[in-house]
């Protein structure tokens, strides 16, 4: 933790993703590191989890990885298409464990964008290690407010 900005110290490159009401204020902050900024061609999402991310097990509860894999494909979407969606479905593969303090970090791809779908994949590590892939579809509805038809990621 960064004692000047009460903000969890971050890998380089990334940025706060101004998402922080409702349930995100919840279970973020998130944040962004956009292409080219040490992260090459694709856009990562991250954040640094805590004890309240985890279970009784002891390790990050799958419910808060699994909603930081739909909150970002969601988000990505947005940045992508300019268009507000909404999840239809998400096929969830938990693939190892991570501790409550890992930095997650998360890429999503666009596999294909319908005039009423997108499909999107989301892989997601803890520390560098895999723990966690999607497979989602999300419904498109019309432009977010104010964003162009094409976005910004």
């Amino acid at each position: 933790m960064n004692a000047a900005t009460a903000e969890p110290m971050l890998p380089a490159g990334f940025e706060p993703l101004v998402i922080r009401s409702g349930f995100v204020g919840l279970i973020g902050p998130f944040y962004i590191r956009r292409p080219g900024e040490g992260a090459g061609d694709d856009v990562a999402y991250g954040f640094r989890t805590g004890a309240a991310h985890g279970n009784v097990n002891g390790v990050l509860h799958g419910g808060s990885i699994f909603a930081f894999a739909d909150t970002i494909a969601g988000q990505y979407i947005i940045a992508r298409l300019g268009r507000v969606c909404a999840t239809i479905s998400m096929t969830s593969n938990f693939m190892a464990s991570g501790q409550p303090g890992a930095w997650l970090e998360a890429r999503p791809r666009l596999v294909k964008a319908t005039r009423s779908l997108c499909y999107v994949t989301v892989d997601i590590t803890a520390d560098d290690v895999p723990v966690y892939g999607a497979n989602a579809v999300f419904k498109l509805f019309g432009p977010v407010a104010g964003q162009p038809a094409e976005g910004g990621v």
